[in-house]
């Protein structure tokens, strides 16, 4: 049903239908590319731990983040204006904690950079993107 016109109550099933999707979509982006946090190009730090356990905190890294971001959507769910919308979002992200706001903004971050080079790269694999630049042109 499009939002707005229906409210799923806790424990309900569509409450829990919302819910599971949540997860696999959270265990779907902690794993795909667009949340990647390893590539030293873009300097992301790392932590001198075990490859396993990095890989582990990453992922409760990402989930943690990642439902920050869920709760920044629901914060504002049923309103229709956006300055509405932004006066909820601003009163939640005022009662985050530093740590909640840092997680927060890195996962903005890595998954804004992320975005980006999957972008860049299926440009340059379709050719559509020239980045060359002839000698004449300058």
């Amino acid at each position: 049903m499009p939002p707005g016109k229906f409210t799923a109550s806790r424990m309900s099933y569509a409450w829990l239908c919302e819910v599971q999707f949540r997860n696999e979509t959270i265990e779907f982006l902690i794993s795909h590319e667009l949340t990647e946090m390893s590539d030293p190009a873009h300097r992301w730090p790392t932590l001198d731990v075990s490859k396993d356990e990095l890989q582990e905190r990453l992922s409760l890294f990402k989930k943690d983040g990642l439902k920050l971001l869920y709760r920044l959507a629901d914060c504002a769910a049923g309103f229709k204006l956006k300055e509405f919308i932004r006066r909820r979002q601003a009163e939640f992200l005022e009662k985050l904690s530093k740590s909640d706001l840092a997680s927060l903004g890195v996962m903005v971050e890595v998954m804004g950079q992320g975005y980006f080079s999957m972008t860049q790269n299926a440009l340059n694999t379709s050719g559509l993107l020239d980045i060359s630049v002839s000698p004449d042109a300058l």
